[in-house]
């Protein structure tokens, strides 16, 4: 599967798997959406590092339980990169 240039949203991406499997999207060449709902300063820490990699890293804010919420991020992504294509997809699919 390619996902050079693909936009992503992990949740739960400001650490652990979530953001191992961020990490891994962003060096394979995706644009990723990193979220948390309650580590705000390890997002914005967390973009700002890729970034300096040169990595296409974005953190923003949702609590994933609410669906205005939700709806709301996923406007935000569609308006930052003209696209969202609605794909569920598990971290088992990028182990190797």
């Amino acid at each position: 599967m390619e996902i050079r240039d693909k936009v992503a949203l992990v949740t739960g991406s400001t650490r652990g798997i979530g953001r191992a499997i961020g990490e891994k999207l962003c060096r394979l060449g995706s644009v990723v959406y990193f979220n948390s709902h309650n580590s705000r300063d390890k997002g914005i820490k967390l973009q700002a590092e890729f970034q300096q990699d040169g990595l296409k890293a974005f953190y923003v804010e949702c609590d994933v339980s609410s669906e205005e919420e939700v709806r709301n991020i996923f406007e935000v992504i569609k308006n930052e990169q003209g696209r969202w294509q609605e794909r569920l997809l598990t971290y088992l699919q990028f182990m190797e």
